[in-house]
């Protein structure tokens, strides 16, 4: 649980008076993979690394492809990370030409770790929602927050999508000024997809 400078009343106080983030600046535009678009018309979900190598293992395999699948067909913008790229490197090819398939250029955005979100990500580890061991799962919850992607999708219950947790990084994101990020895994994704069809 959140424990150190974050007050239990602070954050009700911030939750209490929180109102919708208005969009960051210069959403209109942004740069995917194969060019620039005019237009941001399709829910933006980051994926971590696992949700990519789960594509390749059983227990994975049909939701993680069914969310490629989704971005492939333009119902979902996929954000991918400087970290994940880097994540990637050591893994197979074949791991790593899912997010290269040329069906994905017009629906993949690749955003980078800023200073903002590194700084972020300590937060997190510091009021205790994580511990240094697991300071990569807490990047890629800072880098979601500060590029306000609508969802991130994880396979990692441990360390991402355990409820408690997500809670937690929630907190501390009202608690600062950012907005509330939805975190869960691929098949809830998908659940979401058939909602607004």
């Amino acid at each position: 649980m959140v424990r150190g400078a974050l007050a239990r009343d602070r954050l009700d106080r911030w939750a209490a008076e929180r109102i919708a983030e208005p969009p960051p600046k210069g959403a209109g535009l942004y740069v995917v993979r194969g060019g620039l678009s005019a237009s941001q018309p399709r829910r933006r979900v980051y994926v971590d690394t696992c949700v990519i190598g789960g594509c390749f293992e059983e227990k994975f395999r049909e939701a993680s492809q069914a969310l490629i699948d989704a971005a492939k067909q333009g119902a979902v913008t996929l954000v991918v990370s400087d970290l994940v790229w880097d994540e990637l490197t050591p893994a197979p090819q074949t791991v790593q030409r899912i997010l290269e398939d040329p069906l994905l250029s017009h629906a993949l955005e690749e955003v980078e770790e800023t200073e903002e979100a590194s700084s972020l990500a300590h937060t997190y580890v510091n009021e205790g929602v994580l511990t240094k061991k697991s300071l990569d799962d807490a990047r890629h919850i800072a880098i979601a927050t500060i590029h306000r992607v609508n969802a991130l999708v994880s396979w990692n219950r441990k360390h991402i999508t355990r409820p408690e947790r997500v809670l937690g990084y929630n907190a501390i994101n009202l608690s600062l000024g950012y907005p509330e990020v939805s975190i869960h895994e691929p098949p809830e994704e998908i659940r979401q997809h058939g909602k607004e069809a």
